[in-house]
């Protein structure tokens, strides 16, 4: 008789484990599990966390699922056969702690381990034991769940799990809508004088015989509609300050796109630099025009668990802001969505968060890079998500695809990349 439940035996079901456990076999997998305490085996096979039990797949315990608080942790790496893991252990079926090893990367822990920021309040990616073991561009959790997979299906051939399927996420930043249109008199007259060589075709534009360069949504749309993808759009509604818009929320053009995007397209707020320290997002989310509860941050500044209780609070349900802004790749180990864990409260929250693997911003800001070499990186994570069934995300800046001071040819590195995901192009 066919099943798709699994006993799993373990001496406590903590928080922490069942948000491990919840994630990997409810949503990754599919399959329901039933949860046993080891003194209450009766020779039902299964799978045996921290214990080894007749007939079971032994996984080792760490004992960070049973803990709470934050401690140095271990990162040294370990093999299971040709993949790399870390909270080694011999003597189990699987030779790691697959559970907290998962729960690590998605509860973002090593982010609460250290206080070291960049000059943005960032945590610095040098400091993941992702980037420093050289696994960032590869889905490490991923990974690790298509082998134990294979380890169930050849322990449990009755099992039924639910297969997984490729999948594609273009968002987009809107910091700057338009470079010349709708802004403020005293920014405009600034601008001029910032860039003088720009007047000519900033009058062009602004009496109607030129195209403001920042305006590529059309563009945008039209390359979408051929391959039938829907586009996140987040939009910045703050133009104070020199790391915030230079479009003021208020400018009818503005809302004019907002509203015509957001017939056929989800709309997200981007909080502003100072929305967190400020506690900004509830006027920027009415500025926005549009209600919504997706959010990414600008400037990708998230801090764990505060910035995420306090999304929570505005009533937020997902967010898209796990990813860096100075390196691309899986800064959570996965390609999957998963629950926000607040390691400090020791529980799980409602607030959705979604990575990305790829941003136009490393090489247009952080890391300059060649077509050719931008290319080669996406192709490679192209490859690395489709290896595992994954979700391809990518963030992108409307701006990207001007003309105006860009070092690369986004619109063909673009083009080129939706070519890569469905085999050929439109």
């Amino acid at each position: 008789m066919e099943t798709t439940a699994i006993v799993i035996y373990i001496s406590q079901l903590t928080n922490r484990a069942k948000y491990v456990l919840d994630f990997v076999f409810t949503e990754y997998f599919g399959i329901d599990y039933k949860v046993v305490h080891p003194n209450d085996f009766d020779g039902t096979a299964g799978i045996s966390y921290g214990v080894s039990l007749e007939d079971c797949i032994a996984i080792p315990n760490a004992e960070i699922l049973f803990e709470s608080g934050i401690r140095k942790i271990d990162y040294t790496a370990g093999l299971w056969e040709d993949l790399e893991t870390i909270l080694p252990s011999d003597g189990y079926t699987i030779p790691f702690d697959i559970f907290s090893s998962i729960f690590l990367c998605l509860s973002r822990y090593e982010e609460y381990e250290t206080n070291e920021r960049d000059i943005h309040g960032r945590f610095k990616s040098p400091n993941s034991f992702l980037v420093k073991n050289g696994w960032i561009n590869r889905p490490v959790v991923d990974k690790w769940l298509v082998k134990f997979k294979k380890v169930l299906r050849e322990k449990f051939p009755e099992l039924i799990f639910v297969e997984k399927k490729f999948a594609y996420i273009p968002t987009m930043d809107v910091d700057h809508a338009f470079a010349y249109k709708g802004r403020r008199f005293s920014k405009m007259i600034l601008g001029m004088m910032a860039h003088p060589t720009s007047i000519y075709q900033r009058l062009k534009v602004m009496t109607g015989h030129s195209k403001d360069p920042f305006n590529t949504f059309e563009w945008w749309l039209e390359l979408h509609e051929r391959y039938a993808i829907k586009t996140l759009f987040f939009f910045l509604m703050n133009d104070n300050g020199k790391h915030n818009a230079n479009v003021s929320p208020d400018a009818f053009i503005l809302k004019k796109l907002i509203a015509h995007l957001s017939v056929k397209h989800a709309i997200g707020i981007h909080p502003s630099y100072n929305a967190y320290t400020e506690n900004l997002l509830s006027d920027e989310q009415t500025k926005l025009g549009v209600k919504t509860n997706l959010s990414r941050q600008h400037f990708l500044r998230v801090h764990f668990p505060a910035y995420f209780n306090w999304l929570i609070e505005n009533n937020i349900e997902q967010d898209y802001s796990i990813g860096y802004a100075d390196r691309n790749g899986f800064r959570a180990g996965t390609t999957q969505s998963f629950y926000f864990f607040d390691v400090l409260k020791n529980q799980q929250t409602g607030l959705r968060l979604f990575p990305f693997c790829f941003t136009d911003a490393v090489a247009s800001f952080y890391r300059p890079s060649t077509d050719e070499e931008i290319q080669e990186e996406i192709n490679n994570l192209i490859h690395e998500v489709k290896s595992v069934d994954g979700c391809f995300t990518v963030l992108m800046h409307n701006d990207s695809f001007s003309d105006v001071l860009k070092k690369n040819n986004w619109r063909e590195i673009y083009n080129n990349i939706l070519c890569s995901l469905f085999g050929s192009c439109a």
